[in-house]
């Protein structure tokens, strides 16, 4: 697995080349999501961190992802994407809202997602014991930043956040 440290514009890149056809078909399937959703769903991630989510994913090829805040399921859709086209893989998804399971596409979610709806503070059981990928997107203010880094940092996997708190 590469370490964090290897992630730069070069690898980038050159998952952007490598991937390029997938990547194509992806956005022509997100696209098609959302235009079939609910018009409540509003993607929360923007195109460049899906894409680059995805590409990390594809290139990595996490056994357990967690996802601690899907909100309607977008990030998710692109997470799951990418563990399909891996063929290999499960997500772990925590949130205190349950709308991501009632937008995510069935046939994308199959046996390769588990869903947990609460605040994920006290669903940490819930979490499998090793994690190679970590995706935060939930509260983005000082406390909970605080409680990830305490608990969940220390188990050394790759991590994305989005939109990290000022605080």
């Amino acid at each position: 697995m590469t370490t964090p440290a290897d992630i730069d514009l070069d690898l980038i890149t050159h998952l952007y080349r490598t991937h390029r056809d997938d990547l194509a078909r992806l956005r022509d399937q997100q696209r098609h999501h959302q235009q079939q959703a609910d018009p409540t769903m509003t993607p929360q991630l923007d195109d460049l961190e899906a894409e680059i989510t995805y590409l990390l994913l594809r290139h990595h090829q996490p056994r357990n992802v967690v996802e601690i805040g899907t909100y309607y399921g977008w990030s998710t859709t692109w997470i799951l994407s990418a563990l399909r086209d891996n063929g290999t893989g499960h997500l772990h998804s925590f949130d205190i809202v349950d709308h991501a399971p009632r937008h995510v596409p069935e046939n994308l979610a199959g046996d390769r997602w588990t869903f947990t709806q609460g605040d994920v503070r006290a669903k940490v059981a819930h979490m499998p014991a090793h994690t190679d990928y970590l995706f935060i997107d939930a509260a983005h203010n000082g406390w909970f930043a605080r409680w990830y880094i305490h608990h969940l940092l220390p188990t050394l996997c790759l991590i994305y956040t989005s939109d990290a708190a000022d605080e």
